[in-house]
């Protein structure tokens, strides 16, 4: 049986152990760092088959890292049992079965200023450039109310800005513990109406006509999400893994041209300012700065896009013509 325990001096129900429920990669990358921030997350209840896999080869062989429950191998977390679950995420009924009736089930969003932000809240605070923003957990029927946590964002990483969601997380759940300490056994289940919950798309392709900052911050927040940073290459998708401000000099070329180099990295023109970029990937493999020359565009060419569609078009009107020949050749012929 795992059996993590609260310290009692962080004002936490010390037998409290937690299953939370994990549908993205990026929930999964917040149980970790909740285990590592003190918070018994005893287990993961990972409903997805591919997110299940990326957990077992590479989250579960991380020391501390919460144990695996699955439908078909469950793993017995303690008494008593609370499942944590994101906001717009339904809980599965076989980890309802497994829990027993007497499972608290407490929901979490992350917001900034009072609004949901993003299916991935990391990607999407990163991305646009905002300071930082709250863990709100609601029980919407056992009269405890909202208890919420402020964070900010230290600095444009992945990284820290999940563990200071993961830290604001916890000190909810302790504001919360205080408010729930009166009510024995009583069961706490949500009844929001999640199909009236939406998220913005996050699309993960690079606008090169943004501004330097902006492309910067967008590569790095899908350094930890699910879906890389995405660009055009020579009419190829290329991933980009990491990303630099290089400076606010702009040249004469449009956007996405590659003015330059420096140490390996590949500088591009932005919207305003230069990119420096690392880790530029297609599908068979790294693509080197000797590969990419100057001159060449990240993303769409609008005039290169016309060229070829006055092409299609040139073909289609002689398979046409050469069709309506073919037709009226046979006709006479017979």
């Amino acid at each position: 049986m795992v059996d993590l325990r609260w310290n009692d001096d962080e004002g936490i129900d010390e037998s409290m152990a937690i299953l939370m429920v994990v549908t993205r990669k990026w929930t999964a990358r917040l149980a970790k760092r909740l285990a590592a921030v003190g918070v018994p997350v005893a287990a993961v209840a990972i409903t997805d088959p591919t997110l299940r896999q990326w957990w077992l080869k590479g989250e579960s062989a991380v020391t501390g890292a919460p144990a695996l429950m699955a439908a078909e191998q469950p793993v017995a977390v303690g008494e008593p049992v609370t499942v944590l679950a994101e906001l717009t995420d339904d809980v599965p009924e076989w980890v309802l079965r497994r829990t027993g009736p007497s499972a608290e089930r407490i929901r979490f969003s992350v917001q900034h200023e009072g609004k949901l932000t993003a299916s991935d809240p990391v990607h999407w605070m990163i991305r646009n450039g905002l300071g930082g923003g709250a863990v709100v957990l609601d029980d919407a029927t056992g009269g405890v109310g909202t208890s919420s946590s402020a964070f900010t964002i230290p600095r444009v990483s992945y990284v820290e800005t999940i563990s200071a969601v993961a830290t604001a997380l916890k000190e909810a759940l302790h504001q919360r513990k205080k408010a729930v300490g009166q009510m024995d056994g009583k069961v706490l289940v949500s009844s929001y109406p999640t199909d009236r919950l939406s998220y913005p798309i996050l699309k993960t392709y690079v606008d090169w006509q943004a501004d330097a900052e902006a492309i910067v911050r967008l590569v790095v927040a899908c350094r930890g999400g699910s879906s890389p940073a995405l660009s055009d290459l020579k009419g190829f998708c290329v991933t980009i893994g990491r990303a630099r401000f290089h400076g606010t000099t702009s040249y004469n070329v449009p956007p996405g041209v590659v003015i330059g180099y420096e140490n390996r990295s590949i500088l591009v023109q932005s919207g305003s300012g230069v990119v420096a970029l690392d880790d530029v990937r297609d599908l068979v493999g790294p693509v080197a700065p000797e590969m990419v020359p100057v001159g060449t565009r990240f993303g769409i060419d609008p005039a290169e896009e016309i060229r070829d569609l006055r092409a299609r078009v040139a073909d289609l009107e002689y398979l046409t013509h050469w069709l309506a020949s073919s037709r009226a050749g046979h006709v006479t012929s017979s």
